[in-house]
């Protein structure tokens, strides 16, 4: 077993894995500032990347001594319920996103409102973008934990997804 750290390109890594039959063993290991992925007729190679902000806030939050609280288990449901109705362009700035703050997922657009009730509540609020949804309703994440702008997504196997969080107030849509 080999234990090592490192970052590489999420789209190129997101659109390989996703591609898997979740019942392949794979082998994972770190050569010649690679990571390399190989299994039943697979071999892939992904860049690692050792510099630069993104290094220096990974390096961060792996310091953080925050310890993660669960999510609720309806969490990834109410994401992929209520991602239909997020506004498709940044220039609506936090209609592009996903708001859930206590027990409730809620996302809009000009015309469509999306409301979910989580079955248990988080203890702080969040403004996940559209993208970073659309990506985290693919993993299996069952505990989050926040830093200063961010928001960090652990599965049960330890894997991390973290997602800056939009930094603007949600509109009220209660009287609607």
């Amino acid at each position: 077993e080999n234990n090592f750290e490192c970052s590489v390109k999420a789209n190129e890594f997101q659109g390989m894995i996703s591609k898997l039959n979740p019942t392949v063993k794979l082998t994972i290991e770190q050569k010649d500032k690679q990571l390399l992925i190989s299994g039943d007729n697979i071999r892939s190679g992904f860049a690692i990347i050792e510099e630069g902000q993104v290094f220096k806030n990974i390096s961060s939050f792996l310091e953080t001594k925050k310890e993660p609280k669960l999510l609720p288990l309806n969490f990834i449901k109410g994401l992929s319920l209520c991602r239909f109705s997020v506004a498709r362009d940044a220039m609506f700035g936090a209609l592009a996103a996903v708001y859930v703050s206590g027990n409730r997922i809620i996302s809009g657009d000009d015309f469509r409102i999306g409301r979910y009730v989580l079955d248990s509540s988080i203890d702080e609020s969040m403004l996940i973008p559209a993208e970073a949804v659309t990506q985290l309703i693919k993993m299996p994440i069952i505990k989050y934990y926040m830093t200063q702008g961010w928001a960090h997504f652990l599965t049960d196997k330890n894997i991390q997804f973290s997602t800056r969080l939009l930094a603007i107030d949600y509109p009220d849509v209660d009287p609607y």
